[in-house]
C-alpha cells in the first residue's frame, strides 16, 4: 500500500520517498500496481510507480475551471477519466494521453464518475441522474438513470452489467447497465 504524505510525496512502506508528486493533490494507483495517477489544477501526470519518473508527457485539461476535482483509472489501467469542478468530464488513452470523443460540460458539477471494467463505458453522476455514456464515442447508451437527490457516487460492478449509485439521502440503488433499468434493491 501507498500512502500521500503532506509533503505530496508518494513513499513506499519501509522504503525511501520515491519523487514529489508535481504539486499534486489527487492521487489513483492502477490496480496492477505499476501506474500512478496525481493532478494538480489542470494537469495529470501519469507515473511508474516503482520509479516515479513519468510514463508521458503531462495531460493538461485547461478547460477544467478552476480545476480538475479527481482522476480515476479503469481497471486495466487502459483509460482514465478526469472530473473538473466546472461539470466537465473527459475520457483519455492512457497509453497515448489521445483525448477521446467522450468529453462533456454539464451545467450543474459532476461530482463522481467511474469506468466500467472493460473501459467500454463512463458513468457520471451529476445532479440528481447518472448517466452512462461510451467511452470511445462519447455517446449516451442510456436515458438518464434518475434520483431524488443529488448523485454523489457511481460505481460500476466488476462485471460490468452492473451499475450501482449513490445519492444524498443516503440512498444506494442497483441499475443493468444494458438496460439501462433500475434492477433494486435500494438500500
Amino acid at each position: 500500500a501507498t500512502f500521500l504524505r503532506h509533503e505530496k510525496t508518494v513513499l513506499e512502506p519501509n522504503g525511501p520517498a520515491l519523487r514529489p508528486l508535481q504539486n499534486g493533490y489527487l492521487l489513483e494507483v492502477s490496480l496492477d500496481g505499476r501506474s500512478v495517477l496525481t493532478a494538480s489544477e489542470h494537469t495529470v501526470f501519469l507515473l511508474d510507480f516503482l520509479t516515479g519518473e513519468q510514463r508521458l508527457p503531462p495531460f493538461e485539461f485547461p478547460e477544467f475551471s478552476p480545476r480538475i476535482s479527481h482522476v480515476k483509472f479503469n481497471p486495466d489501467a487502459e483509460k482514465l477519466v478526469a472530473i473538473g469542478f466546472n461539470g466537465g468530464v473527459q475520457v483519455r488513452n492512457a497509453a497515448t494521453g489521445e483525448k477521446l470523443p467522450l468529453s462533456l460540460t454539464r451545467p450543474e458539477s459532476v461530482i463522481d464518475a467511474d469506468l466500467s471494467p472493460d473501459g467500454r463505458w463512463v458513468a457520471v453522476g451529476s445532479g440528481g441522474t447518472a448517466q452512462i455514456f461510451d467511452a470511445n464515442t462519447g455517446s449516451l447508451i442510456t436515458s438518464p438513470l434518475p434520483h431524488s437527490g443529488s448523485v454523489w457516487g457511481v460505481r460500476f460492478h466488476p462485471d460490468g452489467r452492473h451499475l450501482a449509485t449513490a445519492n444524498v439521502q443516503p440512498l444506494v440503488r442497483l441499475w443493468n447497465v444494458a438496460a439501462g433499468q433500475f434492477s433494486g434493491p435500494v438500500f
